[in-house]
Order: structure tokens, then C-alpha cells, then sequence
């Protein structure tokens, strides 16, 4: 997983879903196909390029695997046979191993390609946070729109009760008052109608 983590873009939790899914190092990365790369969760069709592209540059800047232990004098070649005019001369000594030549510098090349892959994926990664953070930004405007409507619809709801209560009120006390009327006007003509008879 070290090794995955030493590829441009690569953090943490992505060297763990890499290693799940099989790849162990970055040549395992660098070999594989997008298509692949893109079974993980999270990781879309330029991403994996980039992944791929930034695990090749890796490759190429990582040291060749050493070259094997030079073995000791005693067992590097075997000793010279004796003369003898009757062997042949290519008999009379072992030709030495070859020497290993030493592993080709990583190309220069590869750096500035790595460089370039990590701000295209430090920049992918802002843009994501930006829209991530409008998305957020409209959901909580939504939600309040939601709920200032919602606390407008219960007030107008207050309001028309109270109206037609008030106007049940009004209808009660215009009823009251005619009856009120109604009985002045009846006590005041029974007043009237005794006066007449003591006449």
C-alpha cells in the first residue's frame, strides 16, 4: 500500500480500495486498463486515466530491481586447468560472468508529466469541493424557501379562521341585539296599552 500511496493522487482510502481490487503496487496500475480502474467507487473515466498516467510515470522514475549478488572468488569461475598440450584452449579456463551493467537513470521527462497530473488532480479535486459546496448552498436556500412558505400557509390559515369566527361573532351579536330590540319594543307598547286602559 506504500507503494500505491506514492502515486500522484492516491491518498489513504484509495490505496485501500486499489489493494482490494487487486492492485498491489503501481505497475499493477500502470497495466491496467480505465475501464478497470473505474470498477472502483468513486473513480470515473479521467480519473482512472490520470491514475493510470501518473502510476506509469512511477514506474518509469522507480530504481530497476538490483541485479543479483556477485558470487565469492572461490565460486565466480573455476580454476584454470592444467597445461596440457593435448586440451584444447578454450578448455583451459571458465570465461568470467558478464558483469551487470548498472540500472539507466529514470527520465528526466517523467517528473514534470507527474507534476502536471497532481494539479490537474489537486484542480478536479477543488472544482469538485466548489460544486459540492453550491449544491449545499442551494439545498439550504431551498429548505428555507420550503419552510417560510410552509410558516406563510399556517398564517393564512390562522388568519381565515379568525375571520370567520369574527364574523360568526358579528352575526351572534346582530341576532342578540335584534331580540334586545324586540323586547324593548314589546315592553314598551305593553306600557302603552296600560296607560290607555287607567284612560
Amino acid at each position: 500500500m506504500a507503494e500505491l500511496k506514492r502515486i500522484q493522487g492516491v491518498g489513504p482510502a484509495l490505496a485501500r480500495a486499489l489493494e482490494a481490487h487487486g492492485y498491489r503496487d503501481a505497475r499493477a496500475v500502470a497495466d491496467a486498463r480505465p475501464d478497470d480502474i473505474q470498477m472502483i467507487r468513486g473513480v470515473g473515466a479521467r480519473r482512472a486515466t490520470r491514475l493510470i498516467a501518473a502510476a506509469q510515470a512511477l514506474v518509469q522514475a522507480l530504481p530497476a530491481e538490483d541485479p543479483p549478488a556477485a558470487l565469492p572468488k572461490s565460486e565466480a569461475a573455476p580454476k584454470a586447468l592444467p597445461k596440457d598440450r593435448n586440451v584444447p584452449t578454450g578448455m583451459l579456463a571458465a570465461e568470467p560472468p558478464a558483469k551487470a551493467l548498472p540500472p539507466e537513470p529514470a527520465t528526466a521527462g517523467a517528473l514534470p508529466a507527474a507534476g502536471e497530473e497532481d494539479r490537474a488532480v489537486r484542480k478536479a479535486r477543488k472544482a469538485e469541493e466548489k460544486a459540492r459546496r453550491r449544491h449545499e448552498e442551494e439545498e439550504a436556500r431551498a429548505r428555507k424557501l420550503a419552510r417560510a412558505q410552509e410558516k406563510a400557509r399556517k398564517a393564512a390559515e390562522r388568519a381565515a379562521a379568525l375571520a370567520a369566527e369574527f364574523e360568526r361573532a358579528k352575526k351572534k351579536a346582530r341576532k342578540k341585539a335584534r331580540k334586545l330590540a324586540q323586547a324593548l319594543k314589546a315592553e314598551k307598547a305593553a306600557k302603552a296599552k296600560k296607560k290607555k286602559k287607567k284612560k
